[in-house]
């Protein structure tokens, strides 16, 4: 849409219905418009069609689909650069990548990408509290306020759930533990079990 400022966003249309109004909740919670569709290669097309000038993307795959040719294009990453994909799952259509050190900047910048680096993006709102709020908070969850409270929050998949949990009732004699699974914890079947 050349001439706007509007920001926009969009969530593939074959994800689960439970990731799909997380995102479109928190969407609406930012003011931030979604573009919805009946189905993706539909989703796709009214993309396309808008001509945006800057788009966002978390993988590639739908990339050719809804980038227009003058489209600058940002790939963003969640999480670490220690998989594969993310040093293959990439094209000469990504104008930008987002990266979270200098180490992974470099590698990439050797294969000859732009790179930009960010530190770690999160959608999580984390909400800047008072002393006192923080103290309310902490009597809610049963936190002692003279202990370190630690967030075990994984952003991998939420197998390595299986090997902290062991050691979980050991660090709570010492500190306060919040835990905050995985998305994949309530959206794949295989990981609902660990959400127990």
């Amino acid at each position: 849409m050349r001439g706007h400022n509007q920001l926009y966003g969009s969530i593939c249309e074959s994800l689960s219905h439970q990731e799909k109004d997380a995102f479109k909740q928190n969407m609406d919670r930012l003011g931030v418009e979604t573009i919805q569709a009946n189905y993706e290669p539909q989703r796709c097309r009214i993309i396309k069609d808008e001509n945006f000038e800057l788009i966002f993307i978390g993988n590639r795959t739908s990339l050719n689909s809804i980038a227009g040719n003058d489209s600058f294009v940002v790939m963003i990453y969640h999480g670490i650069g220690l998989k594969n994909s993310y040093y293959t799952d990439l094209t000469d259509r990504i104008d930008l990548i987002a990266v979270e050190s200098s180490l992974r900047a470099e590698k990439l910048g050797d294969l000859g990408y732009t790179t930009v680096d960010s530190g770690f993006i999160k959608l999580d709102h984390l909400p800047q509290l008072t002393h006192d709020e923080k103290r309310s908070c902490q009597q809610e969850m049963g936190f002692e306020p003279a202990k370190p409270t630690i967030l075990y929050a994984p952003t991998f998949y939420p197998s390595s759930l299986k090997k902290t949990i062991p050691i979980i009732p050991d660090l709570v004699s010492e500190m306060n533990v919040m835990i905050k699974l995985h998305q994949f914890n309530w959206t794949m079947p295989k990981y609902l079990p660990l959400k127990e």
